[in-house]
């Protein structure tokens, strides 16, 4: 593991390092500069143009589709899930089939390469490197050159963003990490700020329009992923469809208005929402806000670069959450999409000594129902079971009121303490039963309880 150096975890270290990330990404478009423009090329045919991607990945879509379809090109995005299992037919007429995946591994992606016809069209992996089966099985591969991350996505999101700008235009790379550096210069105190903005405000909705629905989705996605909080992402427009009657005391809403065709709208949304009580956060290229608004400035970036910025506030403000909510910050609790460990090293971690542990607390029963006198065993050994199945019952208890977050570490102490215990209570004080028969126990048991009891 690399050192976290002034950081206090691992996520707010890899939020921080997006800038670099960029840059990264950059560098590795001019490796590839010959898979670049064949993309490019493809991508100016007449024929239709799929993205598609899952999580982060498919939101990492949504600028470069905005785009090409402002341009012209016909072009769409679809999760890969629905396009598995219900669009299959949309490919016979494709031109070009863009996946893009973090890992390049993602089930739904893998499987979709699978079952492709052998007339397909024209492949491309975008991925965080070369070497797994989404870039092994494109026509075209690119990678992003993110480099390793163990969190909910942040670098690789940003990366991704990046190289495809690159696909649909010539962003300018070290203005945007230029910007991205200012974002997250004094992280922990633009997190604070952050979380004094929503106030304990149980409502959380993040909007935007065109690009900047990539920011608005891969928001709403971290706040769940890194702190477990609810929060939703909705297009602009289709927030005044319904869920406009939420706007009160109790509602937040970060307004991605970086698209400057829909930008007055954006702010118009967030003056109504903030004069009706809501806590409005106005994310912009100059920081422009109603009345009664935060703002934040991403500076002047457009397309992926601009949702890549706009989301590091809320990157920080879900970092933010997750500590006051006593998580570790960007632990996965249940699915990861980069586990710290092999798959076969977990099950040891896990697997094994659970059942370890059921064998030991086996052991333990039979030398407790041994160490009672015999006019008391069928008691003593009721209340031993009894005594485990209580365990048992608050263990699941102490999981559905989720006390601690599940993750190795604390699986691993909750099992451990009280087994250290029992062992340490029974080398101490316990006597010693083998080759011994249990009416000799229970005399030695009742003679030294005898001497105590002269004693005192």
């Amino acid at each position: 593991m690399k050192s976290l150096g002034k950081f206090p975890d691992r996520f707010i270290q890899e939020i921080v390092g997006q800038p670099e990330a960029v840059r990264r990404a950059e560098a590795a478009l001019i490796r590839q500069g010959d898979a670049v423009s064949r993309l490019r090329r493809a991508i100016d045919h007449p024929e239709p143009v799929i993205f598609t991607g899952m999580g982060s990945s498919y939101d990492a879509c949504y600028p470069a589709v905005t785009t090409l379809a402002g341009r012209g090109v016909d072009c769409w995005m679809l999760d890969t899930a629905e396009l598995l299992h219900f669009r299959m037919a949309a490919l016979k007429r494709a031109g070009v089939l863009a996946l893009v995946s973090q890992s390049g591994e993602s089930a739904e992606l893998v499987r979709l390469v699978e079952r492709l016809p052998a007339d397909r069209p024209l492949v491309a992996a975008i991925t965080n490197g070369p070497s797994n089966t989404l870039a092994e099985a494109a026509d075209i591969a690119l990678d992003t050159g993110a480099g390793e991350e163990h969190g909910p996505s942040t670098m690789t999101f940003a990366a991704a963003l990046a190289v495809l700008d690159a696909l649909v235009g010539d962003p300018p790379f070290e203005r945007a990490a230029l910007e991205m550096e200012r974002l997250v210069a004094e992280p922990e105190a633009t997190a604070d700020r952050l979380c004094e903005w929503i106030d304990g405000r149980p409502t959380l909705a993040l909007v935007g329009r065109g690009s900047a629905r990539a920011a608005a989705e891969m928001g709403a996605l971290t706040l769940k992923e890194a702190a477990r909080f609810p929060a939703e992402s909705l297009q602009a427009a289709q927030f005044r469809h319904g869920p406009l009657e939420l706007a009160g005391p109790r509602l937040a809403v970060v307004v991605i208005a970086t698209e400057q065709r829909t930008r007055e709208l954006e702010l118009g949304l967030a003056g109504e929402l903030a004069a009706a009580g809501a806590a409005v956060l106005v994310v912009s290229q100059d920081g422009e806000a109603p009345d009664g608004c935060e703002s934040v400035a991403v500076g002047p970036l457009e397309n992926g670069l601009a949702a890549a910025a706009a989301t590091i506030p809320v990157q920080l403000l879900a970092w933010r959450l997750a500590r006051s909510r006593g998580l570790t910050p960007g632990e996965f609790a249940i699915a990861g999409n980069h586990p710290d460990y092999p798959r076969a090293v977990l099950e040891v971690l896990l697997v094994i000594p659970i059942w370890s542990i059921s064998g030991l607390a086996g052991v333990l029963a039979a030398y407790a129902v041994e160490i009672y006198p015999t006019k008391i065993r069928a008691r003593g050994g009721s209340l031993s079971a009894g005594a485990t199945k209580l365990g048992g019952v608050l263990i699941l208890a102490l999981a559905a009121a989720a006390a601690a977050t599940p993750s190795i570490r604390t699986t691993a102490i909750v099992g451990l303490l009280p087994m250290v215990l029992a062992i340490f209570f029974l080398i101490v004080f316990g006597p010693e039963t083998r080759r011994r028969s249990l009416e000799h126990i229970a005399k030695t048991q009742l003679e030294t309880a005898a001497n105590s009891d002269t004693r005192r």
